[in-house]
């Protein structure tokens, strides 16, 4: 009897304490965050380590760093928040980290602007699906408008986590007033412990030198002067713990609840015809044919005909490059935009749309290989420059949007146009780092010079970053090279010696890179035959003077 009396009293006692476990996980996941100070506290934290890092520091590995910064606290949030991260977010996590570290294995410009874009992409990516791990399901609609979202977060998002860590605090210290008291006496020391660690540490070190010169080293690498800078500081501290807060808010609130994706369906309701956009397809086909038609002889014998109709190289590509990739992209928006909004009812209409559509697009991929060849004639006349060899490729990328267009169109699976583009990005940035495109660059005018061109000396000197070093003393170290070009290409590494040495002869690390330090390296190889190389110095500048032009390696004349 004893038993039973017992054994009815603990059920009692888990009924009376059921609700308020179940109303306390309520709390929990509606939204909230368990731990909010902490989280804020890594915002803070990440926001002064990259201030400290690279304040007022020329550019080097601060992207890099910033991007894992954020992907470390992320992760470290979500832990601290007892959250799973998915593996589709893990993946996209290790890939956004590996395109912002390639950013200190190649510094020529459109290559880091690409790898910037895609890291960029990434960590938005991240903080929209890090819990969800739906980013791969995006389509178009999903991945525009889960962006969009995070300019409210952005304005509300580090109040509001603020806001969480208060009512936390005081329901914490209502239900818990000993833990409460525990913590403020914690604060209480740190806050006291910190002016007499500095206060000792200076007297200590004023009072020896050897002491001085070991603290000092110790935190030389910083290079940071509170008392000189300090509200530019605060103003950044601030800002980065803004942005940082509010991202992690976003990331751990609004991306936990999986987002419904609804089936393909056209994203406004369909109001145009069949027959206005055969109309419309139908006449850009023709428009289309006829151009290919007259422009079908400079595929086999482009620089002949260039001759025979009277224009030069620059006025043949420039002519129709820029007009063509309009033409494409234009194309692309259009073909989209009547897929969308063309009733398509009956199987046979549907048929009748793909294939004029496919049509078009096809045409316009013929198109995109006329502007291909007429930037190929240009690169003969003038050379290979970074945007130039940025052009083809990305025209090379368009052409592979289109085809998957094409594919997605016959097999109505436009679920996957948002994860196509994301991937076309990112493959694109990793192709322009595989093809290391400063040094490829280097070599193809180097190669033309070699033909008997014009050497381009003022390109190789400031149009090429230190990705193009190598390949530059392979070829003046060629024992086999013309004497005479083998003299001009001496002379545009010695100027490039000497803008190195103003430039990163004192930089700290946070301003160098892979291929900087490999540069340093070759040219601490070759300083005794660059250094005897004469420069043309006026005033606080130098310049060298090549095939008549004169080329300034650093400082400008006065």
């Amino acid at each position: 009897m004893e038993n039973n009396n017992l054994e009815n009293k603990n059920v009692i006692e888990e009924q009376q304490v059921s609700p308020s476990f179940t109303e306390e996980k309520k709390v929990q996941t509606d939204g909230k965050l368990k731990r909010p100070f902490p989280i804020l506290l890594v915002a803070f934290a990440a926001a002064v380590l990259l201030d400290l890092l690279f304040f007022e520091k020329a550019w080097g590995w601060h992207w890099a760093v910033a991007v894992n910064l954020y992907l470390v606290a992320a992760v470290v949030s979500a832990r601290l928040e007892d959250k799973h991260v998915p593996l589709p977010s893990l993946i996209l996590i290790v890939l956004t980290s590996l395109t912002a570290l390639l950013t200190g294995l190649r510094t020529a410009s459109a290559t880091s602007s690409a790898l910037v874009l895609v890291s960029g992409l990434g960590m938005l990516l991240v903080t929209v699906s890090l819990l969800n791990g739906q980013w791969m399901q995006f389509r178009l609609r999903e991945l525009i408008g889960e962006l969009f979202k995070l300019i409210p977060s952005g304005v509300i998002g580090t109040p509001a986590l603020m806001l969480e860590g208060i009512q936390l605090s005081q329901d914490s210290k209502e239900q818990n007033p000993k833990s409460s008291k525990r913590g403020l006496a914690i604060l209480r020391g740190v806050l006291i412990t910190i002016p007499l660690v500095l206060i000792f540490g200076l007297l200590l070190a004023s009072a020896d030198t050897i002491f001085s010169e070991l603290l000092g080293s110790a935190f030389d690498w910083l290079k940071f002067d509170i008392f000189d800078n300090f509200i530019p500081h605060t103003l950044i501290i601030l800002l980065l713990t803004w942005l940082g807060a509010a991202a992690l808010w976003h990331a751990l609130t609004k991306s936990e609840k999986p987002l419904a994706i609804q089936p393909d369906k056209p994203l406004f309701k369909p109001f145009l015809g069949m027959t206005e956009t055969s109309i419309a397809l139908i006449s850009l086909n023709v428009l289309f044919a006829f151009f290919l038609v007259v422009q079908f002889r400079y595929f086999f014998a482009g620089s002949a005909n260039v001759s025979i109709d009277g224009f030069t190289y620059a006025e043949y590509a420039r002519r129709g490059f820029f007009e063509l990739v309009a033409v494409a992209l234009i194309a692309s928006v259009l073909y989209f935009s009547l897929a969308s909004f063309t009733k398509r009812d009956t199987q046979a209409k549907k048929r009748a749309f793909s294939v004029m559509a496919g049509l078009l697009l096809a045409q316009v991929g013929v198109m995109l290989i006329s502007a291909f060849q007429r930037l190929r004639l240009y690169e003969q006349a003038y050379g290979f420059t970074s945007s130039r060899l940025a052009a083809h490729v990305f025209m090379v990328f368009v052409g592979l949007l289109l085809l998957a267009l094409i594919i997605m169109e016959l097999t109505n699976s436009f679920r996957r146009l948002g994860l196509a583009l994301v991937l076309g990005v990112l493959a694109f940035a990793l192709v322009m780092v595989g093809l290391n495109e400063d040094a490829l660059i280097a070599q193809q005018n180097l190669e033309r010079a070699v033909q008997g061109e014009k050497l381009d000396a003022a390109y190789l000197v400031h149009g090429l970053s230190n990705d193009a070093v190598p390949t530059l003393f392979h070829y003046m170290d060629d024992p086999d090279l013309d004497p005479e070009l083998q003299e001009k290409l001496q002379l545009v590494m010695a100027c490039r010696y000497g803008n190195f040495k103003e430039v990163y002869g004192d930089a700290p690390w946070q301003s160098t890179s892979i291929p900087t330090l490999i540069a340093g390296k070759r040219y601490d190889q070759h300083g005794e035959v660059l250094s005897i190389i004469p420069l043309n110095t006026i005033g606080d500048g130098a310049a060298v003077s090549i095939d008549g032009e004169t080329i300034w390696c650093f400082g400008l004349p006065d």
